[in-house]
């Protein structure tokens, strides 16, 4: 009995060096995100426009149901993290066909009411059955929305817009777009929910990316 007794502080000691073992040499867990499956990293890094806060580009196409679903939920994320990012809309350019869609937002962006018709725009597609794919059928669109058929017609044809098409252009070849919807991360990274897998992992990825360029840490 006194060996046993004896024997019992020993085991502790050691059970208790070995723990203290183990919390030392732990490596600190990495992220579950992973570059190359989750986000890509954009080789060249370029932000749609200068300004304060991490920059999240919405790179959308009106005429993809995805996109409006996924509207709201990064509205009301960007509501949430509006101390630390800030937003704006690419519009995503994967094939000509898209063009017509992305002129109507730099359309609209030039006549000042990018924000005030880009719920419409989408709410007119998806809820109201219009394809908005022709520049009549968005000239008479603007028009219900209050907007003079001429200056529709001033801003469509104008140099701002075209040049905007041009830069969005190349943005949508240097941050690799493929699909909508797609998120790019301060011009850094690219993501979209297709490649996390869910909404909710998605969000949490961005917030881990959000991080990461709102405290310079290097890309691991």
């Amino acid at each position: 009995m006194k060996q046993n007794l004896a024997a019992k502080p020993v085991t502790w000691l050691l059970s208790l060096v070995l723990l203290i073992a183990l919390v030392w040499s732990a490596p600190v867990p990495a992220s579950e995100f992973r570059a190359g499956e989750h986000y890509r990293v954009i080789d060249q890094p370029r932000t749609v426009r200068d300004g304060e806060g991490v920059e999240i580009a919405d790179v959308f196409w009106y005429g993809c149901p995805h996109c409006y679903t996924f509207k709201p939920m990064l509205d009301d994320w960007i509501a949430t993290n509006s101390e630390r990012v800030r937003l704006v809309r690419l519009p995503a350019l994967v094939n000509r066909g898209w063009q017509t869609h992305a002129q109507a937002w730099y359309t609209a962006q030039a006549l000042g009411k990018a924000d005030e018709l880009h719920g419409p725009v989408f709410d007119a597609i998806h809820q109201g059955g219009q394809r908005l794919n022709q520049r009549r059928e968005l000239r008479d669109f603007f028009e219900q929305q209050g907007v003079d058929p001429e200056a529709f017609d001033s801003a469509w044809e104008s140099f701002a817009v075209d040049a905007q098409l041009r830069r969005a252009r190349q943005l949508n070849s240097e941050y690799g777009i493929r699909g909508t919807p797609s998120v790019v991360v301060n011009g850094r990274y690219m993501t979209s929910p297709s490649m996390v897998g869910t909404y909710q992992d998605f969000f949490r990825l961005l917030d881990e990316l959000v991080t990461r360029e709102a405290g310079g840490e290097a890309e691991a």
